[in-house]
């Protein structure tokens, strides 16, 4: 199963690896980008804006918050 995540939507951020700065957070999308284009491990970006800062994310770790 595949989710979509548009601008505007209210997603949460899970944590990968040693970045709990970043993770369990929720936050408002506010643009998508791709990283990596032209690469065949491209994917896609978000900026999220979380408690008044923008956080630059890769989609798999995002999920729409509840």
């Amino acid at each position: 199963m595949q989710f979509s995540i548009e601008v505007g939507e209210l997603v949460s951020i899970r944590q990968f690896g040693h970045r709990p700065f970043k993770a369990n957070k929720t936050g408002i999308v506010i643009s998508r980008r791709a990283l990596g284009a032209g690469s065949k491990y491209e994917q896609e970006a978000y900026e999220v804006l979380t408690y008044g800062v923008i956080v630059r994310v890769r989609g798999t770790r995002l999920r729409k918050a509840d």
